[in-house]
């Protein structure tokens, strides 16, 4: 199965990042006996407006392989947009305080400490 997640790299590390739209760039990760990271692209979307970031973004995680997306917040937008075209959210059952890393994610999404997320839980951004 293949993951994506909205990060941001911070000396050498990659880290989950807030904003799933306006995220820098995407990781994509193989998850199958562990994970592995298998790419990280920029968003094809940054600098689209409204739906167009969504489509964009969702377009190139579908031709990655791409199932599941993991997020720290999502707005309604990219949220309908995604599940419309099939793709499962996961989030956290409660948002972390502070950044998270990319293997901490990794590591409750195998321990099943993540959530399916039913609706949005960001507010929407023009």
């Amino acid at each position: 199965m293949r993951v994506a997640l909205p990060v941001a790299e911070s000396r050498g590390s990659l880290y989950l990042i807030p904003h799933f739209g306006r995220a820098g760039k995407f990781a994509v990760v193989e998850v199958s006996d562990g994970w592995r990271v298998v790419e990280v692209f920029d968003n094809p979307g940054l600098r689209l407006e409204g739906r167009g970031r969504a489509e964009a973004i969702a377009e190139a995680l579908s031709a990655r392989g791409v199932s599941t997306v993991i997020v720290y917040e999502i707005g309604p937008g990219a949220f309908s947009h995604l599940k419309a075209r099939g793709f499962r959210i996961l989030g956290f059952k409660e948002k972390p305080k502070a950044p998270v890393k990319l293997e901490t994610v990794l590591e409750e999404f195998e321990k099943g400490g993540l959530v399916e997320l039913e609706q949005p839980n960001e507010e929407e951004h023009g």
